[in-house]
C-alpha cells in the first residue's frame, strides 16, 4: 500500500510539475513577444525620426511629401 500511495503522489507532483512548466513557458513566450513588438515599435521610431530631422534641418521636401502636396494643390483647384 505504501508503494502504491508513493507512486501516486510521485505521480501527482509530475503531473504539477509539468502544469507549472506549461505556465511559466507560456509567460516567457508573452513577454518575449511584447519585447520583440517593443523593440521593432522602437526601431520604427528612430529610423523615421532620422529621417524627419534629416528633412527638417536640410529644406529638403521628401519624395512622398511632394507628391501629397502636388496632389493636394490639385484637389483643391
Amino acid at each position: 500500500m505504501y508503494v502504491v500511495k508513493r507512486d501516486i503522489l510521485r505521480r501527482q507532483d509530475i503531473v504539477e510539475d509539468v502544469q507549472q512548466l506549461k505556465v511559466v513557458g507560456s509567460t516567457v513566450l508573452a513577454v518575449g513577444q511584447a519585447l520583440a513588438m517593443v523593440v521593432v515599435e522602437l526601431t520604427f521610431v528612430f529610423s523615421t525620426q532620422r529621417k524627419t530631422n534629416y528633412l527638417i534641418c536640410s529644406n529638403k521636401i521628401h519624395p512622398h511629401m511632394m507628391f501629397t502636396q502636388y496632389n493636394t494643390m490639385a484637389m483643391n483647384e
